[in-house]
């Protein structure tokens, strides 16, 4: 039986494969179009004003009060990565 050495393997040593977060990015993300930028910024805080007081209330609601859903609130927005 042949052996074969695992692409996990650095300086003889085990390591796990790195997850979708630690990978490089492959890519720019996309220029800016100019023409609509003053239009995403004000959608950007059209979503705020209304998601920032919803998790509020719902971090009420839950008992974890609201310095918890200032901090997650962020997080929930990211989109996943869709991958190649």
């Amino acid at each position: 039986m042949g052996t074969s050495v695992s692409p996990w393997v650095v300086e003889g040593v085990v390591v796990d494969p790195p997850t979708p977060a630690e990978e490089p990015v492959k890519a720019a993300p996309p220029a800016v179009a100019e023409s609509t930028l003053k239009g995403d910024i004000i959608a950007g805080l059209s979503v705020a004003c209304v998601a920032i007081p919803q998790s509020c209330g719902y971090a009420m609601l839950a008992g974890t009060g609201v310095k918890c859903a200032i901090m997650v609130g962020p997080l929930t927005r990211c989109p996943p990565d869709s991958g190649p």
